[in-house]
């Protein structure tokens, strides 16, 4: 008798829909030769992808990153005794468009380098736990940057972004509470995207929705610190999830709101 063949999945989409997220666990299952519209990004979790395109046979292991660009057929599976557990980002044209790429920027590779498996993640985590557009795309534009051969020669605004990204700044300042998107902000500064995530990074050390769950956190502290209640201190900082606001806090604080509240209640007290 052969192997039973299955396979379960979850899927997470953001974006309307321009990008997603497969994760998929395969009992000794290949895929026949097939292509996607979109540009196809699987990173091994668990176990080893045995996959073809391109004309080419490769062996992917745990935290490798396989690139299959749009409209490229390609077949694979498990290339191992047991089970393999990928991950699988589906990226849309206009998704694409956002980053300063096309259908036809990227190639067919197999990368192994520790950060691209991190910027993945970076990705993954934002549209699986509900993350807003921000960052959605801020992580994906610099996931994509960091794959394409060559980064777009000529995006608009591209040379003079590290001095114009005053006025998404400014606008994160005045608006850090409310959801704003990647292309909102580059309108403002009048650049692309793409160029948009570089030169904040490049000017302020932050990517941009990073930078805005900075002003978020500090005015969550400010609230706590005031005997503002947590969950009305998390919601007026702009976390609709309480659960993202205690992992983002003690990330960056190293104490969990909770405790941070109890020992400026008395501080508070002692003055």
């Amino acid at each position: 008798m052969g192997k039973a063949m299955s396979v379960q999945m979850q899927v997470a989409r953001a974006l309307n829909g321009q990008v997603e997220v497969l994760c998929a666990r395969d009992h000794h299952r290949n895929f026949p030769k097939h292509a996607h519209p979109e540009l196809s990004l699987a990173l091994v979790e668990h176990g080893v992808m045995l996959f073809e395109q391109a004309r080419c046979r490769e062996t992917a292991h745990e935290r490798h990153l396989v690139v299959t660009p749009p409209g490229e057929p390609h077949s694979g599976g498990a290339g191992g005794p047991g089970d393999l557990t990928h991950r699988t980002l589906y990226v849309a044209e206009d998704a694409l468009r956002l980053a300063g790429f096309t259908a036809t920027t990227f190639v067919p590779a197999l990368h192994t380098r520790p950060d691209f498996a991190r910027l993945f993640g970076a990705v993954d985590l934002a549209i699986t736990s509900g993350g807003e557009a921000l960052r959605v795309e801020s992580t994906l534009t610099e996931l994509l940057h960091a794959l394409a051969p060559v980064w777009p020669l000529r995006l608009p605004g591209g040379g003079r972004g590290a001095a114009r990204v005053e006025p998404a700044r400014d606008y994160l300042h005045a608006h850090f509470a409310q959801p704003v998107t990647l292309a909102h902000l580059a309108a403002l500064c009048g650049l692309h995207p793409g160029s948009l995530v570089r030169a904040f990074r490049s000017t302020l050390g932050l990517p941009p929705h990073v930078y805005q769950q900075g002003l978020r956190l500090q005015h969550a502290r400010r609230l706590i610190n005031a005997g503002v209640p947590l969950a009305r201190a998390a919601l007026e900082a702009g976390f609709a999830d309480q659960s993202h606001f205690t992992r983002a806090f003690t990330r960056v604080f190293g104490l969990p709101p909770g405790q941070y509240a109890r020992g400026s209640d008395r501080s508070r007290r002692t003055r």
